[in-house]
């Protein structure tokens, strides 16, 4: 084979390898958008359920009237009116929850159900004896800053076993109390949400405490990590206990209802080891080529080229109505019986449409391997890249590339 001709060949071939893998990028993007559609239903579903969850303040208000005191320590017109605020020494919520999956066309996601249960001790309630404020103390109230949205049915707030009835406003749920030096509140709230399950502390110390039926929460992310957590497959439960609060700063505390597979993470993972996919193929091919008496045209390698790309599309459509191993051994098996029948067929030599299916196997195995161990992808795919350069490297040791055409074993197309 003259070099001119041997030239022309990898060029053509190695056009073809850039061509393919624009052809994956189109993929790739084409996943992106998937998971953007996904993400959109997802979103609808959680704002339909309430949206996360977030337990925020829990505060007693006095009102009082603001008023101008002259020199002489008179009081003069009123300035204006205001709150004075008290917030808890210590807060014990109580969660018990269960989830289920809500559909929207053909995505899902976890929306759950509860009963949150909240006792409250404020203690050491004094009025400060200042000329300028005058007091209510008969309309003092206490705000539990909750959204509305989360809440399945009013509840009440109980006060030394008297029931006292809640209302909502723009700062919370609200109800009058009775104030006194000591007061202790306890309430028990039916709530609903998605996504996550959020508490901002504002007492002195808390003790927070959930059960639920979601195997894969994510407790990362926030002030404290649970002091006690279990989690089964059955579900989990967690306890934090905040033992010095602020009200002065943001401490916060919950989870996540992270899903135990994202697919298009997996996809966009597995999209990344596509150009291995399109390289093996043709080295194998084109090894076929100098030690085998076969002759192929880049347009073969261009229709096994985009038999392998064309498995990530198939991978992408089919994960999406049925279980992500189904659809990956239908994809490598469409794919990977594709390319070994047609290698067989333009070489008319079985045994190297044989030799084609052992790679596609090994190849096509590999990757469900680095799927499912996400932490050592990276190793795996270098150790991988490197066991196929250095069988290259091996197997055409005694070519003589400058030479090819009288090279043993050697016989390539001529021009």
């Amino acid at each position: 084979m003259k070099k001119k001709s041997f030239g022309l060949k990898v060029f053509f071939i190695l056009l073809v390898i850039g061509i393919l893998l624009i052809a994956n990028v189109f993929i790739g993007q084409k996943i992106l958008d998937r998971s953007w559609v996904y993400d959109g239903a997802v979103q609808n579903i959680n704002q339909s359920a309430g949206d996360s969850f977030c337990s925020n303040r829990l505060v007693i208000c006095v009102p009082y009237e603001l008023y101008f005191v002259d020199s002489k320590g008179n009081r003069g017109s009123k300035n204006k009116d205001e709150f004075l605020m008290f917030y808890p020494n210590s807060v014990d919520y109580k969660c018990n929850f269960q989830t289920e999956e809500r559909k929207l066309g053909i995505y899902s996601a976890p929306v759950f159900t509860g009963i949150l249960n909240v006792e409250a001790d404020f203690s050491d309630i004094v009025l400060p004896d200042y000329p300028t404020h005058v007091y209510h103390p008969e309309d003092a109230y206490i705000i539990y800053d909750i959204s509305d949205t989360n809440i399945m049915e009013r509840p009440v707030f109980i006060q030394n076993g008297k029931e006292k009835q809640t209302y909502y406003t723009t700062e919370g749920l609200c109800s009058k109390i009775d104030l006194d030096k000591n007061v202790k509140i306890k309430t028990s709230v039916k709530i609903k949400g998605a996504a996550k399950m959020v508490f901002n502390i504002n007492a002195l110390a808390a003790k927070v405490h959930v059960d639920g039926d979601w195997a894969s929460p994510g407790f990362t992310g926030y002030s404290h990590l649970p002091d006690i957590r279990k989690v089964t497959e059955n579900g989990f439960s967690a306890d934090w206990n905040i033992a010095f609060g602020s009200i002065s700063k943001r401490t916060q505390v919950g989870f996540d209802f992270i899903s135990p597979v994202n697919l298009y993470d997996k996809l966009r993972r597995a999209n990344t080891y596509a150009f291995l996919f399109i390289l093996v193929p043709f080295i194998v091919l084109f090894l076929f080529e100098i030690f085998v008496s076969v002759t192929l045209h880049p347009m073969n390698y261009l229709l096994c080229g985009a038999a392998s790309v064309i498995f990530f599309l198939l991978l992408l459509s089919l994960s999406e109505h049925i279980n992500f191993i189904v659809s990956y051994v239908l994809g490598a098996l469409a794919s990977g019986i594709l390319i070994s029948v047609y290698t067989a067929m333009v070489t008319k030599k079985y045994k190297l449409g044989s030799v084609m299916a052992l790679i596609c196997i090994i190849l096509y195995g590999y990757l469900m391997v680095c799927l499912m161990s996400e932490d050592y992808a990276l190793l795996m795919g270098a150790i991988f890249a490197f066991i196929v350069l250095a069988s290259v490297m091996f197997i055409t040791r005694k070519v003589d590339w400058s030479n090819l055409n009288k090279t043993e074993h050697t016989d390539l197309i001529e021009a």
